[in-house]
């Protein structure tokens, strides 16, 4: 990318103090962002990251520069001649000065330390920003002041040659040139035309210098419109009150960096909508209400059909028969039950527990062996591979419950894990009672299974009991995967086990070799599992992660396989590269089962039979992977195809429509129909 040097002169001119510093500032950053993560990163992915960082290091830096710029006038005064140019600049240069000792005080008095609580951490990390802000402005002005003392008649452009963003890309140069080396240090590298070799996690070479440079320039540009419109609202604010003209930039800076948060929250709120929509739509391949009378929707349940969802629909429909259990386990099989109410079911959380013991009674669940309570995530989707292995383990004599708490994608729903929560407690407790009334050698025994925002929701309500309120609810066996890291039962595991879990019943493990190296009195002990992949984002990211730096990044020889050892904690950024990875992780191919990341899928049946102490030996275990990862491509072809079909109809009943052709003259375009011609 060639740069035009009248142009970047002319962009320098209609910039101050408080837009180059923010340059400078936004622009250095730009290496770092291309530290690896987790998961591969897309070049859509990494434009994101550097763009959002980049941002987010300008809108402070130049708000808190024109602070100081502020002061610099309430003391020197507005003056449009040299003494009072260089007055000004001196002041600014002694307010930079201070910020960058004050801020470097304030790191140090507030040191990194272990279990603090996180207002010590976001007073840390505004104490580093006050000293990067101080050293971007110290450096703009200081650069100003040179060049103004070098520059003559005969070199007048030097007075006005930009510093900050050739400045900003050189180091960004160099950091990304560290990071480059850090990774060929760690076993990643690049081949001969700069695309990355197996195992690595960034955006290749000649992308990564396209995406520099674009955000780079980009910065410039937005910088003047920035300036312009914190000019307008200074003005504002001045006719307003002429008292407060000096905070006017200061607060159009900030108003600017607002609005562009304010843009992203409006931005989610459309995701919000789109998210409940897909999540209640009705899909072409589950439009009929399912003939079995042992799940919900059928003949003999109370829930209606119309009220359970995408997720619902599917996971109903998708219980296995007799036959084909039969068909992999041998032996004789009975119909396993699936019980599944939706958000828009009932309108409360007590009234939507309710129904689902209701739905229990209705179907039969007490009278089979295990009944298996699954919480779900936050479009209400279960785990098929879970579900499937436990039928196909317990021969079809199981019950599995699960009740919606929202329709939006985890993600999005972390407003909706009270509800969760609330919701499951009540359930739970409800169920403890009814199963308390079965004499005990007929009572099933009762299971737990959490996902993602599943895993918080159901580990949650025993977050303040630990195992104890687990036992008291009578549960006796769990499996949880991908535990998210806002979880407080987990919290409170990790930080004390012994004080939640005192019979050493919980275990995390990320695979079966993990489990198998595990003392033998470990593994007897064993009956709540967290199986928790080293690379999965999901248990790592939290929002404190912007602030504070996280327990699995510390020293290089003591992180976990799957987390670079090269990637150093950097405020923002990190919480920015991880956030994305959560977005990764969970890229799933039908058919295809892989242990990485936030997928599961083909550690499940051997983790079921595990965890729910529902032995098989290994050839079974095998053929039960091969025939799910089969059931599930399936499926996902019959949807696909279904789909398409029905929108292809659509599309051709409208235009049809529009040539005046009645519907009953139309032919059917479903698969599997004929029509005569």
């Amino acid at each position: 990318m060639r740069l035009d040097l009248r142009a970047l002169l002319a962009a320098r001119a209609g910039l101050g103090v408080p837009e180059r510093a923010g340059v400078l500032a936004g622009s250095t950053v730009v290496g770092r962002s291309f530290s690896r993560g987790l998961m591969p990163r897309s070049t859509a992915d990494q434009a994101i990251v550097t763009g959002a960082s980049s941002a987010l290091n300008y809108g402070l830096t130049a708000a808190s520069q024109s602070l100081i710029e502020a002061v610099a006038v309430r003391v020197v005064g507005r003056g449009g001649d040299p003494a009072a140019r260089l007055g000004r600049r001196q002041v600014i240069l002694v307010g930079d000065v201070a910020a960058m000792g004050l801020g470097v005080l304030a790191q140090r008095a507030l040191a990194h330390r272990k279990d603090e609580p996180i207002a010590r951490a976001w007073g840390r990390t505004f104490s580093w920003r006050i000293a990067v802000g101080g050293l971007a402005g110290a450096i703009v002005v200081g650069s100003d002041l040179l060049l103004e003392a070098i520059g003559d008649e005969r070199r007048p452009w030097l007075r006005s040659a930009p510093v900050a963003l050739p400045l900003g890309a050189g180091l960004a140069a160099w950091q990304y040139h560290r990071l480059r080396r850090g990774m060929l240090a760690a076993g990643v590298g690049h081949d001969a035309g700069g695309e990355e070799l197996e195992g690595s996690q960034t955006v290749a070479v000649g992308r990564s210098v396209a995406i520099g440079a674009g955000v780079a320039a980009g910065l410039m540009v937005a910088a003047t419109g920035e300036r312009a419109f914190a000019g307008g609202v200074a003005a504002l604010v001045t006719a307003a009150n002429p008292r407060a003209e000096l905070l006017g930039r200061p607060i159009g800076h900030l108003l600017a960096l607002g609005l562009l948060g304010a843009a992203g929250y409006q931005g989610l709120h459309v995701v919000f909508h789109k998210a409940e929509t897909a999540g209640d739509a009705v899909e072409a391949a589950y439009a009929a209400a399912p003939s079995s009378p042992h799940v919900s929707g059928g003949p003999r349940s109370a829930v209606s059909w119309e009220t359970i969802g995408r997720e619902g629909r599917r996971f109903v429909n998708m219980a296995m028969t007799t036959d084909e259990i039969e068909a992999v386990v041998g032996g004789t099989a009975m119909p396993p039950i699936r019980v599944f109410v939706g958000l828009e079911t009932r309108a409360t959380t007590s009234e939507r527990a309710d129904l689902a013991m209701r739905e229990l009674e209705a179907l039969g669940a007490f009278e089979r062996s295990h009944i298996v309570f699954m919480s779900p995530t936050g479009t209400g989707y279960l785990n098929y591979v879970t579900a499937e292995s436990l039928e196909l383990l317990t021969r079809g004599d199981v019950a599995l419950v699960a009740m919606q708490y929202s329709l939006r994608p985890s993600p999005l729903s972390l407003g909706r894990v009270g509800i969760g929560i609330d919701q499951n407690n009540a359930f739970l407790h409800a169920l403890k009672w009814r199963l308390a009334a079965i004499p005990e050698e007929r009572r099933p025994k009762l299971h737990i299974f959490g996902e993602s925002l599943g895993a918080q929701t159901s580990e949650d309500v025993f977050a303040e009991e630990g195992t104890a309120g687990l036992q008291r609810v009578g549960i006796d066996r769990g499996l949880f995967l991908g535990t998210p890291a806002a979880t407080r039962f987990r919290q409170r595991w990790l930080s004390d086990p012994a004080a939640v879990d005192p019979d050493g019943e919980v275990v995390e493990v990320a695979n079966h070799a993990e489990f198998l190296a595990l003392p033998d009195e470990v593994r007897a002990r064993a009956r709540y599992f967290l199986l928790t992949h080293h690379n999965d984002a999901m248990p790592k990211f939290w929002f404190p992660l912007a602030v504070q730096a996280p327990d699995w990044m510390g020293p290089a020889e003591t992180r976990e396989p799957g987390v670079p050892r090269e990637t150093a904690w950097r405020p923002y950024i990190t919480f920015l590269i991880t956030l994305m990875d959560v977005k990764n992780a969970m890229n799933v191919i039908p058919g295809q089962f892989v242990a990485n990341g936030h997928d599961y899928r083909a550690s499940l049946p051997r983790f079921t039979s595990l965890a729910y102490d529902l032995p098989a030996d290994d050839e079974t275990l095998a053929t039960m992977e091969r025939v799910l990862a089969e059931r599930e491509l399936h499926w996902a072809e019959q949807r696909l195809i279904t789909q398409q079909y029905t929108d292809a109809q659509a599309e051709v009943e409208a235009q049809l429509a529009k040539w005046g052709v009645p519907a009953q003259d139309i032919p059917s375009m479903a698969p599997g129909s004929t029509s005569s011609g």
